[in-house]
């Protein structure tokens, strides 16, 4: 669009009869026609950024945890998740980060389903664990694989 912009502005360019150049404003008409194809250039660019951005944000998962305690008395973590996403997910495992550093998989497979929620009852067999954080891994009904952000357990 730039090159068909310098193309009209170098057609009008005339030369004087002693040798210098003269410069001719372009009329108004192409004027407008250019600016009016670089707006709806723009807003074409616009509208597929926030289209893509939606779509994205509409066929991701949303996880919510509404509450993770251990309970010391019967070594279990329990987590309550709702599932407020368009598809329905399944818990695979959660990662629990200990107090010394450590970190245990316990596996699971626990199926939400959309506008669903469940508590999950996750037994803690190592000893010297005081659990911390809990970060759930899920994958929706496509396959693909989501991570919740570190949960601190209370």
């Amino acid at each position: 669009m730039l090159s068909l912009s310098i193309m009209f502005l170098h057609l009008n360019i005339k030369t004087k009869n002693n040798g210098e150049k003269s410069m001719r404003a372009l009329s108004p008409i192409l004027s407008a026609v250019i600016l009016i194809m670089a707006t709806v250039a723009a807003g074409i660019i616009v509208y597929q950024y926030f289209i893509g951005t939606v779509k994205g944000m509409t066929t991701k998962p949303m996880v919510y945890v509404n509450n993770a305690q251990y309970m010391d008395s019967i070594k279990r973590i329990f987590v309550t998740i709702y599932n407020s996403g368009p598809k329905t997910i399944t818990i695979q495992s959660a990662n629990i980060i200990c107090k010394n550093n450590t970190e245990l998989t316990i596996n699971t497979t626990t199926t939400i389903g959309v506008g669903q929620s469940k508590t999950l009852s996750l037994p803690l067999t190592n000893e010297t664990c005081t659990p911390i954080y809990i970060v759930l891994n899920y994958k929706d009904s496509t396959g693909k694989t989501f991570s919740t952000s570190p949960i601190e357990i209370a």
